[in-house]
């Protein structure tokens, strides 16, 4: 059997990510001051610059990053190459190219450390799958004297590309976990058991087909975090009254949840319906499409969505809400999709309106469990 390398990263890489990864963070500071959220106050002081100079290490055996950050005005950028551990590279003239380190470390995910100091001796020697995140650490280093870290990422190749692919995501993800732990003010133990009982809570609630929409709606606007980190959207307003000014529709609307989509600058309109139901009718076969109950979601939602096509309908909502809606779009969460559907699910639902956006409560479980692995990380540096 072929055995297959591990991905191979380029200074230009390197320098795109360093770039974006400021350019995205400043950004999202940018977008949340809007709305009163001032995120540079969560934020390590290297990453409130302009910009951030860089400075990269890219070991082509090992393949493994080092990206060394400090503040800046403008963006800068430097690599080096180089073969055995990332770190051999602060030392010169190889002092420390034979020298055994402090630390082996070996598979290391979500290890962070801050205010952190070694002297006398190389501080890491790395292996295997490594992400590091590094705040402020002070090496006593021969030839040289000290040299302190500000802030780092080091990564293995696999990890880099995945973020490299997926920075936005990345960004939004790191940031706002710095926001909450900065928001909740609570010790670092308790901020995240909290974050961990809300995980355990979505098992219990979104993977059993018996739990009503109503206990769904409760835990999810009783936890912000989830709105916010895995839909992307803030300013909620649940239960809205949607009036039936004109007298022409039977009753009046009442959708789940209407709040703003912060990244995609639109108003959402959310109804959930309950979790563990398989969504998709006839799998794998060329007359596969969603169940019933998909359509019925539809239906329900152009109707929430076409209330604000009328002028005196907008003008009520404005009145009574403060705010002005106008051609917004919808969300319909429902039944989970394994992994053995997710081509038919994509397939499918590209047949559907543009507006209209289907999220299974597994990829809301996923992508919370993603930001989730960031805040302990983040927490522990």
């Amino acid at each position: 059997m072929m055995k297959l390398n591990k991905p191979m990263v380029t200074a230009k890489m390197l320098e795109e990510f360093s770039k974006n990864f400021i350019l995205e963070l400043n950004k999202l500071k940018e977008s949340l001051n809007k709305f009163d959220m001032d995120l540079s106050k969560a934020l390590p002081e290297t990453l409130n610059g302009e910009s951030i100079s860089v400075e990269a290490v890219y070991s082509h055996d090992k393949k493994h990053i080092l990206l060394m950050f400090k503040r800046s005005e403008i963006f800068n950028f430097r690599w080096t190459l180089c073969n055995g551990d990332v770190f051999n590279v602060l030392a010169p003239y190889g002092a420390w190219n034979n020298s055994p380190a402090a630390f082996n470390v070996t598979d290391a995910i979500n290890v962070s450390l801050k205010n952190f100091k070694i002297e006398g001796g190389k501080p890491f020697e790395l292996y295997g799958t490594i992400d590091i995140i590094i705040n402020e650490l002070e090496l006593n280093v021969p030839y040289r004297g000290l040299v302190k870290i500000d802030y780092a990422f080091v990564l293995s190749s696999e990890i880099f590309i995945q973020r490299f692919e997926n920075l936005k995501q990345y960004v939004d993800d790191f940031a706002r976990a710095y926001w909450e732990y900065y928001i909740q003010d609570k010790p670092k133990d308790e901020f995240q058991q909290s974050y961990e009982e809300i995980k355990f809570e979505m098992e219990r609630l979104f993977f059993d087909e018996t739990i009503l929409e109503q206990e769904i709606d409760d835990f999810i606007s009783e936890n912000h975090v989830i709105l916010e980190q895995c839909l992307g959207l803030i300013k909620p307003i649940r239960q809205g009254d949607l009036k039936n000014v004109h007298g022409d529709n039977p009753k009046d609307f009442r959708p789940d949840l209407i709040a703003y989509d912060q990244n995609n600058h639109a108003w959402k309109i959310v109804d959930y319906k309950r979790a563990k139901r398989k969504i998709i009718r006839n799998e794998g076969k060329a007359r596969a499409h969603f169940k019933v109950e998909i359509t019925e979601l539809e239906a329900q939602l152009q109707d929430y969505i076409e209330y604000f096509d009328d002028k005196a309908q907008r003008e009520y909502f404005l009145k009574k809400y403060g705010v002005s809606i106008e051609y917004p779009e919808a969300i319909g969460i429902i039944g989970n999709v394994n992994h053995s559907e997710v081509k038919e699910f994509n397939r499918i639902k590209g047949r559907r309106p543009r507006w209209f956006e289907i999220i299974p409560y597994n990829y809301l479980y996923e992508r919370y469990c993603r930001f989730l692995d960031t805040v302990h990380k983040i927490m522990n540096s």
